[in-house]
């Protein structure tokens, strides 16, 4: 069995609860027939918060982005289509936390470390150029450009969790993407 990893900065709980919260549950198959959906879902989730903001219009397009790239990525990588995907939101007042959990793989895994490994080292300008050369040569489904737009155009902190689970080659994965309240309604 392999050892849980840590990329990034995956605090645990807040300190004080969250002024908004939600959580929705999502079963991959459901999401990979329709694969619009996810857009769709991204959408409706990132209208229903932005109006907590000062300006919805400017965090619409920031939460829209986040939530599509985190749910696609979660349904396209899951390891069981039938197993739930578990998207949440936490809204803290000064910080906004968007997570999926899903459960991938041991392969999957192993590669999404080694990503996750560069784009903590290298220059995210360089590595967003590298990637799309990459991906011009290989026609690879899993770019890893979304992940790096989100990290250099949104300025968001991205953390990855990924930890064995009991049975298998499976591994529970987390990815979580927190961004500066203020920055997302000025986007």
């Amino acid at each position: 069995m392999s050892i849980s990893r840590i990329h990034g900065v995956f605090d645990g709980a807040a300190v004080e609860p969250p002024l908004s919260k939600f959580e929705v549950k999502f079963t991959p198959l459901d999401l990979i027939a329709h694969w619009k959906r996810c857009g769709m879902t991204a959408d409706f989730l990132a209208y229903f918060i932005a109006y907590a903001f000062e300006n919805p219009k400017a965090a619409l397009n920031t939460l829209s982005t986040v939530i599509n790239e985190l749910l696609e990525n979660a349904v396209k990588f899951s390891a069981n289509k039938r197993e739930p995907v578990v998207l949440s939101f936490d809204h803290f007042g000064d910080t906004i936390r968007i997570e999926t959990c899903n459960t991938c793989s041991g392969a999957i895994t192993q590669r999404f470390d080694s990503f996750l490994q560069r784009l903590g080292s290298e220059d995210i300008e360089d590595l967003f150029i590298a990637q799309i050369e990459q991906n011009a040569a290989t026609n690879r489904s899993e770019s890893g450009l979304g992940l790096i737009t989100m990290v250099k155009d949104h300025n968001s902190n991205l953390a990855v969790s990924i930890r064995p689970l009991e049975v298998g080659d499976a591994h529970e994965v987390r990815v979580r993407v927190t961004l500066n309240a203020n920055e997302v309604d000025q986007s």
